[in-house]
């Protein structure tokens, strides 16, 4: 396509729908930090009148998960279990590849009535 033929749209459709399915939020960044660059480049040389890409906003990251460092009787009892029957003391589980950091990163405000709500 050529460049004078590159609308807001296009550039819109391809960093806030085609890009997010298959490449990861950095990958998306650099792509509009260099899509932007170059229209502006394009501008200053006269080949197009605006950039495309100019102003494009993506949407805001998801924030990571809490992460809270259990104290040592959280741990006891973690591992405890785990040698007791094999898998996860959560019960979330009923397998011994349970990955550990993702129990250690379930937070207090995921268990309700002594029950592990997960998803």
């Amino acid at each position: 396509m050529a460049i004078r033929r590159v609308t807001r749209e296009h550039v819109q459709y391809l960093l806030l729908e085609t890009m997010p399915n298959d490449m990861g939020r950095a990958m998306v960044l650099s792509a509009r930090t260099l899509l932007s660059a170059a229209f502006s480049e394009a501008v200053r040389a006269g080949r197009i009148q605006d950039n495309p890409a100019a102003g494009i906003r993506l949407p805001a990251a998801q924030e990571a998960a809490e992460f809270i460092m259990p104290n040592r009787e959280q741990l006891d009892a973690l591992t405890d279990g785990m040698l007791r029957t094999g898998h996860c003391a959560c019960g979330s589980c009923a397998c011994a590849a349970c990955v550990f950091g993702e129990v250690l990163a379930v937070s207090e405000s995921s268990v309700r009535d002594h029950v592990l709500r997960v998803g």
